[in-house]
């Protein structure tokens, strides 16, 4: 029996609270015995038009074919730059860049279809000037002291000889084992499909049966883009190369399309999309993400029924840009999970450089901590000690907290300083040089620009200053992987991670204000102390590293992430 007390109390906060909660109606009207069952699904294969798989995949979810590269229509027959191969049948993609002539029509198709604007050419020389003319899957470049082949997207050798599946199908060089990369497109074997042909088949709900999605288990549910809205094409002819950096979404990608435990080809019983729009092949590190995002969304709203039914709430997508989300309008902003590096949040931030227009909400600027995910950027090709942490942390874990370095230096800071752009930093690159530069302390250095010593003393010192720049930085998980405690000076920046890790116990967080102070807080800190903060380094450094192989675990942690966030949606954490 309820007790009367207890129903007076209910009653009374929900006249109380009556201007704060409010029931959709489509919740009160819900009759669940219209349905005979739930999560009931049965196979799907919808058939494509005759011929499509001889130059695409057919898509046995949609019934449509799947083309290379600029391909379309229903057997990929269209060729909108049909006029622009050097040699139709050697497999390159067409280009419309600058670096070597075309021919007029070429130049016609790249206008009407991109709205590429002819310019001049600049590197290019004539092909046969080059060893066998680059087998016509190059440009040819004349450099100081001899010519050289710029190959194509998918080929390399010293005449572009060699296929390069590595590079241009990085996602899945052997394309799964059941196709053939070609310049970055996988031609699948029939009945295989998708981005490195991993998938093979699809799903229905049975009439009568309701989807319910799992509260417990993360689903995830990987849109099949076709190549005329995101594909990881050249930049310019041969020019397809991408700093290593900013590529923590392809490795995400790659260990995704093989974690069938998170993943699931039915989208029925998914809690979770990602949608692989490729931003960094479009826009790069800096360039306006919109564009390419609107028109990626436009597909996926009128292709499939996700989309609308939670206005992208529960759909997320990779912006590794140095200034990550900040340029994303109001509608894009509030509600798709953005995955960053920079992590700028805080109400009414005056953060902000009018030429490059960011869109800081005023509620709280470039992320929602609740919502988006704060992820470190890749640091392991860029720094080859990084590549040792695996035996660096084993004698620190051995050492209880001790590494076998000698570690003579408080701490020390190298880099760009930009004394007149208080946007560069947020203040806290030019604090440390206005304060220290001048000190002539024997156990702290600080560079203004660039040393060949740069990796050494993140081995060589105790404490490792870890500011951003104008957007995120790489100094964070460069400090973490080489066991050197970060202090964190980034006011108002969210880091890797940190709604999971327990950044308290392994780094030192100081607000810009506190820079002039820094040296005597440091010393305060007594061995024994930063024994136990590099052992705490010791559980966690993996979650800072992407590259497997190297003993990174930071795409196991960006699928926890993941997960809050499927719980934090459940729980109107952000609406």
């Amino acid at each position: 029996m309820i007790d009367s007390k207890l129903i007076l109390f209910l009653s009374t906060f929900i006249i109380a609270s009556s201007h704060a909660l409010t029931i959709p109606r489509s919740l009160l009207s819900i009759n669940t015995s219209q349905y005979k069952s739930f999560n009931q699904f049965s196979p799907l294969s919808l058939s494509c038009p005759v011929g499509c798989t001889q130059l695409g995949n057919c898509n046995l979810e949609t019934g449509t074919c799947e083309c290379p590269w600029p391909r379309r229509g229903p057997t990929c027959e269209k060729d909108p730059l049909s006029l622009c191969y050097d040699d139709p049948t050697n497999h390159t993609v067409p280009s419309c860049g600058i670096w070597a002539p075309k021919n007029c029509e070429c130049y016609k198709q790249c206008q009407e279809e991109w709205a590429v604007k002819q310019s001049k050419v600049e590197f290019a020389i004539p092909l046969d000037s080059c060893p066998r003319n680059c087998m016509s899957r190059g440009v040819c470049i004349q450099q100081p002291t001899q010519v050289k082949c710029v190959c194509r997207k998918g080929f390399k050798g010293l005449a572009c000889e060699l296929d390069d599946n590595e590079e241009a199908c990085w996602f899945s060089p052997t394309c799964n084992g059941h196709g053939k990369c070609k310049s970055g497109f996988c031609h699948c074997d029939p009945g295989w499909w998708g981005l490195g042909c991993t998938r093979s088949s699809a799903y229905a709900l049975e009439p009568g049966s309701k989807a319910v999605p799992s509260r417990l288990r993360l689903r995830i549910y990987m849109y099949d883009i076709p190549s005329e809205y995101a594909f990881p094409g050249e930049y310019d002819d041969g020019a397809y190369t991408r700093d290593n950096m900013y590529a923590a979404y392809e490795y995400f990608i790659k260990y995704f399309m093989q974690d069938w435990d998170v993943r699931t080809e039915n989208p029925h019983e998914a809690n979770m999309f990602f949608v692989p729009a490729l931003l960094y092949f479009y826009i790069g590190n800096v360039r306006n993400p919109l564009p390419h995002m609107r028109r990626v969304l436009k597909y996926i709203s009128t292709s499939y029924p996700f989309w609308n039914r939670t206005g992208g709430r529960d759909h997320f997508w990779w912006m590794t840009g140095d200034q990550g989300a900040c340029w994303m309008p109001e509608d894009l902003m509030r509600n798709p999970i953005k995955l960053v590096h920079f992590g700028l949040t805080g109400s009414n931030l005056t953060w902000r450089d009018p030429p490059r227009d960011l869109h800081l909400d005023k509620e709280y600027g470039c992320i929602l901590p609740e919502r988006d995910i704060v992820t470190p950027p890749v640091v392991h090709n860029k720094f080859p000690n990084t590549g040792k942490s695996i035996d660096l942390f084993k004698t620190v874990m051995e050492r209880h907290g001790n590494d076998s370095l000698t570690r003579n230096m408080l701490f020390f800071f190298a880099g760009g300083v930009q004394m007149t752009d208080m946007l560069y930093s947020g203040g806290a690159r030019q604090a440390l040089y206005t304060t220290l530069h001048n000190q002539n302390l024997s156990d702290v250095l600080i560079i203004q620009g660039t040393t060949q010593r740069y990796e050494d003393l993140f081995l060589e010192s105790k404490f490792c200053v870890t500011p951003y720049g104008y957007g995120w930085g790489l100094r964070l998980p460069i400090a973490v992987t080489h066991a050197c405690i970060p202090v964190i000076i980034q006011d108002h920046v969210h880091q890797p991670f940190e709604d999971i890790l327990p950044y308290q116990q392994f780094s030192v967080r100081l607000r810009v204000k506190d820079v002039p102070s820094i040296v005597s807080m440091l010393r305060s800190y007594s061995d024994e102390q930063l024994a136990v903060m590099r052992y705490e380094l010791g559980k966690h450094w993996a979650a800072f590293l992407w590259p497997r192989e190297a003993g990174g675990l930071a795409y196991n942690y960006t699928i926890k992430a993941l997960r809050k966030r499927m719980h934090n949606y459940a729980a109107e954490y952000y609406r």
